[in-house]
């Protein structure tokens, strides 16, 4: 694939992309904050059964620490498929180091 432009017959403007009457229960966990912006608002609780936490924008479901990893290790692993060797990475943003710690798992990375 040569990753050109190819159109199609979709049609992606004015589809719904998240289903707001759709909301995650949060029953028996612990709210933690709650940021307003001018845009969004940002509510952050845990489990305190599990330990878990998660956080949310606008009442939509966002991030959860219990998949943190699984999400980190698809996109470093996807994306190496595609090359033969991994030697070098550029690395921009993540403010966790989730990623990094998922990179430097490739003994071919040149330091």
């Amino acid at each position: 694939d040569d990753l050109g432009y190819r159109p199609d017959d979709l049609y992606y403007f004015g589809a719904a992309t998240c289903d707001y009457s759709l909301k995650k229960s949060f029953k028996g966990w612990v709210k933690h904050d709650k940021l307003q912006s001018h845009y969004q608002q940002l509510d952050f609780y845990s489990d305190p059964k599990t330990d878990n936490t998660c956080f949310d924008i606008s009442k939509i479901l966002q991030m959860c620490g219990a998949y943190r990893p699984h999400y980190h290790a698809m996109v470093v692993h996807y994306t190496a498929r595609f090359l033969p060797q991994i030697k070098r990475v550029l690395w921009v943003g993540g403010g966790d180091s989730m990623l990094l710690d998922e990179i430097v798992k490739f003994e071919s990375l040149e330091f």
